[in-house]
């Protein structure tokens, strides 16, 4: 996996991701890496390869292989961006671009990982984590739903395993809830092992591409 992490000088909060993303898609002239649509069939529910993150407070964005080029070819020699946040005249620097590449690879120990912001459920395995038997069992399908994000990530990304994906959930936080589209949304923090090598900043399950399910290391 190619990495591309540009973090801006700026503090921003999180109903202006959706603004930055706004601005990128402009000066992209409409690519579809940066706002994960086909046009006006609908969504292409893929992997999202630009990802808008707040990390340390500030404003960033982060690209992956293809995604990461068509970040460089934004911000080639760009060092401001000016944009309207609502009805206010913003001017974003940059302050940082970092790129890097790892691999996104099985291990044979399991990895320390935190996800922020994680919404593990829909209308569907909603209605069964809630009416789940005690705590074991919805940890347990939260494990579950978590190696499913990790397979459909490394899918996304042309990437498959040769043998199973492990995922060991060691601490549950639950952060409250959003509506989206007359869906309850449960949003959690956890801390969890695996033995899958992830990149950090990387976005798993839903919004990923806005900030959710962000990974970091522990």
């Amino acid at each position: 996996m190619h990495i591309v992490k540009i973090i801006f000088e700026e503090f921003i909060c999180l109903r202006d991701l959706s603004r930055l993303r706004g601005v990128l898609i402009r000066l992209s002239n409409g690519n579809e890496l940066f706002h994960n649509h086909q046009g006006p069939d609908g969504y292409r529910y893929s992997y999202p390869k630009i990802q808008y993150k707040i990390i340390e407070g500030r404003g960033a964005v982060i690209g992956i292989n293809e995604g990461a080029e068509a970040l460089l070819q934004i911000f080639a020699g760009r060092e401001i961006i000016e944009c309207q946040f609502g009805y206010k005249d913003t001017v974003l620097h940059v302050a940082s671009v970092e790129e890097s590449d790892c691999e996104l690879v099985l291990t044979d120990r399991m990895c320390k990982y935190q996800i922020k912001d994680w919404q593990p459920l829909n209308s569907r395995n909603y209605v069964r984590f809630i009416n789940a038997d005690g705590l074991i069992s919805q940890v347990d399908m939260l494990e579950k739903i978590l190696t499913g994000n990790i397979l459909s990530m490394a899918k996304g990304l042309g990437i498959y395993f040769d043998a199973r994906v492990i995922c060991k959930i060691d601490s549950l936080d639950y952060d409250g809830s959003n509506i989206y589209k007359g869906v309850e949304l449960m949003n959690f923090t956890a801390l969890f092992r695996t033995n899958v090598m992830l990149p950090q900043w990387i976005g798993l399950g839903k919004s990923s591409s806005l900030n959710h399910g962000t990974i970091t290391y522990k």
